[in-house]
């Protein structure tokens, strides 16, 4: 399968509509961000997605962004993080100065998908995207993200992140450092 790999989409409005109709498949509906909250976000940041594309249609991505301490610190105290929960004043941009710390929303693959590369390819260019923010002056700190489903829980301790706690529901708060990112399966260390 031929699978591209892409951080920017042809139109802002469209990547939104194209992300959330994704998130109907991977995601419960209170879970889910409406369009204006996850616009404004990226607006904030528009340097926080890999997309995968077959043939034009996006079957996978993957939703990052440098966060402030205020944030980070809601992360591990609160048992309840939902989309709609994080706002724009709680995403960073890149500089030149300070730690970013990152967290990822979201990883949602198509089912028709899943159990092919799509995740892979995901997985392996978000680490190269790390490694390339990192390098730019940009010290990456911690790197946390909930796991929702078995199939995150799965994704992310692959990539060598560890739990930190339960949270409500039964969901798991992980976190990783960059030294420790692996690709998935551990078959590269992060160098």
């Amino acid at each position: 399968m031929e699978l591209k790999i892409k951080h920017k989409a042809k139109s802002d409005s469209e990547l939104i509509i194209e992300v959330m109709k994704l998130d109907k498949m991977g995601y419960p509906n209170y879970m889910q961000g409406t369009f204006d909250t996850i616009y404004a976000r990226f607006k904030k940041n528009e340097d926080s997605f890999i997309l995968a594309y077959h043939e034009n249609k996006l079957v996978g991505y993957l939703c990052f962004f440098p966060i402030s301490d205020n944030l980070l610190n809601k992360i591990y105290k609160d048992d309840d993080m939902y989309d709609t929960d994080i706002l724009p004043k709680d995403i960073r941009s890149y500089g030149k100065e300070g730690i970013y710390n990152i967290f990822i929303i979201s990883i949602v693959v198509h089912p028709d998908y899943q159990g092919s590369d799509v995740i892979k390819h995901i997985a392996e260019s978000f680490v190269r995207k790390i490694q390339i923010i990192n390098v730019c002056g940009n010290s990456i700190g911690k790197i946390v993200a909930n796991a929702v489903s078995y199939k995150g829980k799965n994704f992310l301790e692959k990539m060598n992140f560890t739990n930190k706690r339960i949270l409500n529901e039964g969901y798991l708060l992980y976190e990783c450092f960059i030294e420790d990112l692996y690709y998935l399966g551990g078959e590269k260390r992060y160098e």
